[in-house]
C-alpha cells in the first residue's frame, strides 16, 4: 500500500517541476541539444521516448552519455525538494 502524498507535498513537486522545465528549456534555446536521457536503476527515458531510433545516442560519442539518477524513496525526495526550496531562498 503506497502512501499518498498530501497536498502541500504535490504542490511542492509541481514547483520542482516547472523550474526543471523552465530550465531545461532554457537551455535548449541556448543551443544545448545533447543527447543525455535519464536513466533510474532499470529504468531509462528511452523506453518511453518516440524519437529514441533516431536521436544519436551514441555512448563511444563524448558528451553522449546517460544521465544516472538516484532512486529516492519518498522521504529522501521530500527531503531534496525541502533543501532545494531552503537554498533559493
Amino acid at each position: 500500500h503506497a502512501q499518498a502524498y498530501t497536498p502541500e507535498e504535490m504542490q511542492q513537486l509541481l514547483e520542482h517541476t516547472q523550474e526543471t522545465a523552465a530550465l531545461l528549456a532554457d537551455g535548449i534555446r541556448g543551443g544545448d541539444v545533447s543527447v543525455s536521457p535519464a536513466q533510474v536503476g532499470q529504468w531509462s527515458a528511452c523506453q518511453w521516448c518516440s524519437y529514441a531510433a533516431v536521436c544519436g545516442l551514441d555512448p563511444t560519442r563524448p558528451g553522449c552519455t546517460k544521465r544516472v539518477l538516484p532512486q529516492l524513496d519518498r522521504q529522501e525526495l521530500l527531503a531534496r525538494l525541502a533543501n532545494d526550496k531552503g537554498e533559493g531562498d
